[in-house]
């Protein structure tokens, strides 16, 4: 196993997933490829590295019971630049592998060695995607986010001491749930709301509080109540219910991601006659949605031979909003 801490990547994700039949036929065996534990392999584009500037950063593999888990850092070029946003933006979640000196048989592949990793919208191994984004260091976040005791009180309110341990255990063991991602380094640990990115930290496990950062300066003890109520459902099961949802002033949502805020004047949260008090209209930008919307349009009507290259320039344009321009200009 590879020791990657927090905030030293771009991104994460399994590059393949063992015992998942793939769109070529084959499946990939558990620890055909534990050869490649700790291997750095370049980053590139649908097209792979036979070019230079298909390069786009490089990828980190950590090889895992389930499959190949991946850290890629983009590099400094405009092409990556694009692609990293895209990334951002959900725009671009498969990923891809090139492997070379596969043993198999019956189409069950028990070796081969990873070259590189590569970006793609129809990933061949239908679980190779990624799940966690932009990744923030907290060192430069103002401690004691909450007063030390007004934490404790809070955190205690909601986890009792063997559910505490649990937390702990999980962030040790760099845990991934529905909702967050739980981590340790050293001695900081980390919980992290995945649809958001809302992160939490404290340093010392036991010292509940202490030194406590949060990476959203309006991120309130309500607010963190109810990110504790949804890490303990995570953990332990149960869903929540309509008066426990925050509702979308802040955009946080503890539903599918169909509530994202795009395209939709008000939150999904729930039925209209029945959100919660604190309910407000969707702060995100029109501008946002305009390119989600269209995005979505040109993803949706893609078709499996259609040219792929040309999907992720109209899709770059959106993004950087150079289609937008142009639309302007034709009225």
């Amino acid at each position: 196993m590879t020791n990657k801490m927090a905030g030293d990547y771009d991104f994460c994700g399994y590059v393949t997933k063992y015992n998942i039949l793939c769109s070529d036929g084959r499946i990939i065996m558990p620890g055909a490829f534990k050869n490649c534990d700790g291997k750095v392999v370049p980053l590139t584009d649908y097209r792979g590295f036979f070019a230079v500037d298909n390069i786009l950063g490089h990828v980190l593999l950590e090889n895992r019971e389930d499959g190949v888990y991946g850290y890629g850092v983009f590099n400094d070029s405009q092409r990556a630049k694009t692609y990293q946003q895209m990334v951002e933006d959900k725009s671009v979640e498969g990923l891809g592998i090139y492997a070379i000196e596969l043993k198999e048989n019956d189409k069950c592949v028990t070796y081969a060695d990873i070259k590189s990793v590569m970006l793609c919208m129809c990933p061949a191994n239908p679980q190779a995607k990624i799940d966690i984004v932009n990744k923030q260091e907290m060192t430069e976040l103002p401690q004691y986010h909450f007063d030390r005791d007004d934490f404790v009180r809070v955190w205690q309110g909601v986890l009792d001491d063997s559910n505490t341990d649990d937390v702990l255990d999980k962030c040790v063991a760099h845990t991934i749930t529905d909702h967050f991602e739980m981590w340790r380094d050293e001695d900081e640990y980390y919980i992290k709301y995945l649809p958001n990115g809302v992160t939490i930290n404290w340093y010392k496990g036991t010292h509940l509080g202490r030194t406590n950062t949060c990476t959203d300066p309006n991120f309130t003890l309500e607010d963190f109540e109810k990110f504790l109520v949804q890490l303990k459902r995570d953990i332990y099961g149960g869903e929540m219910t309509n008066t426990e949802s925050i509702c979308c002033d802040n955009c946080y949502y503890y539903v599918s991601e169909l509530s994202q805020c795009y395209g939709q004047k008000y939150c999904p949260v729930v039925d209209p006659n029945d959100r919660c008090e604190d309910f407000k209209p969707c702060k995100r930008p029109s501008s946002d949605i305009i390119k989600f919307n269209k995005i979505k349009a040109i993803v949706d009507n893609w078709k499996v031979d259609d040219d792929e290259h040309e999907l992720l320039e109209q899709i770059a344009d959106i993004v950087d909003g150079t289609e937008v321009e142009n639309d302007k200009d034709s009225n």
